[in-house]
């Protein structure tokens, strides 16, 4: 899935993954190449959007292409959400070249013996001699950390002489990402020490059910996915300086999604507990935006409803 596929996708993709490219610096070694106050700072954005992201955006974004995914995983991580580590076992065996990265770093974080056990049986079937790539690598050495910190030995066997990992890599030398994960975590763990916990109240069965069960809202006659990146900010911007500080929707940080193409109303997504969703109407004539005229739209059947029988 795409996230201009939909507006929830594109919703939570602009919310969490686009700003600062942030996908970009969750590859490997970035972090590391950060100084102290950049990665201080990225970290604390992480951290801060992954404090407020619900289950939901979470798992529409583990449905998206490998940026979503990769996002979703660490921000899932940072804050210790253990109802996806069933998930994430699913998930993992489904495959893709980029994303077992963040599953192998949430895992990991999780920190026990289950984690450990997925992370092996993944390995079983994906290290092997002339498998395809898939970052094996991460993989093993999230299993290489929780070995240490739980005093196992679940990577024991792939690291053996002619074992999968020289089997399949071609070399005895350990995977780099063997000495990466524990600053990772190290980083991960100073940002949650310097911040206040977040609560979470979803459980595993909440999560796979969403997650099995979800279907991306229809996008009505009339009304468009808005792209490219470059119109939705000029929107945001727009309705930001024309937004008193008095409004509601001055502290929702709404952000463009959809556009209706008759009246040039816009959807925009709120952010969460801000009140879920706007539909913000502009004069015809001038462009202006109507603020005392905004529909606001708690969930999702309320949009679909709402476009539906939307009047121009």
């Amino acid at each position: 899935m795409w996230p201009e596929s939909n507006f929830e996708a594109l919703a939570a993709t602009r919310r969490y993954v686009i700003p600062g490219r942030r996908y970009m610096k969750l590859h490997g070694w970035n972090l590391t190449h950060m100084d102290q106050a950049q990665r201080s700072n990225f970290m604390k954005n992480l951290y801060d959007s992954a404090s407020i992201a619900t289950a939901e955006e979470l798992a529409i974004l583990l449905k998206g292409e490998w940026r979503m995914k990769l996002t979703a995983a660490w921000m899932i991580a940072a804050t210790r959400r253990t109802e996806f580590r069933r998930l994430f076992s699913r998930l993992l065996m489904n495959g893709g070249t980029e994303t077992p990265k963040g599953y192998s770093v949430a895992l990991a974080r999780f920190g026990s013996h289950e984690d450990a056990q997925i992370l092996e049986i993944y390995l079983r079937s994906s290290l092997t001699a002339g498998a395809p790539y898939a970052a094996q690598d991460w993989p093993l050495g999230g299993l290489m950390l929780l070995d240490s910190k739980l005093g196992s030995g679940y990577a024991n066997s792939f690291l053996e002489p002619s074992g999968p990992w020289e089997s399949w890599f071609g070399s005895t030398e350990m995977p780099n990402v063997a000495q990466l994960l524990p600053q990772i975590m190290h980083f991960m763990d100073e940002t949650e020490a310097a911040s206040q916990r977040a609560a979470f109240s979803d459980t595993s069965e909440q999560v796979i059910d969403f997650f099995d069960n979800w279907q991306p809202l229809a996008t009505p006659e009339n009304w468009h996915v808005l792209t490219p990146e470059s119109t939705r900010s000029r929107l945001d911007q727009s309705l930001h300086a024309a937004t008193p500080q008095s409004h509601d929707l001055h502290s929702s940080s709404p952000l463009s999604v959809g556009q209706c193409t008759l009246c040039g109303s816009v959807l925009f997504s709120l952010a969460p507990n801000r009140g879920g969703w706007a539909i913000v109407p502009r004069d015809p004539n001038t462009g202006a935006w109507r603020l005392n005229s905004y529909t606001a739209l708690p969930n999702r059947e309320s949009i679909r409803q709402y476009l539906e029988s939307h009047p121009h």
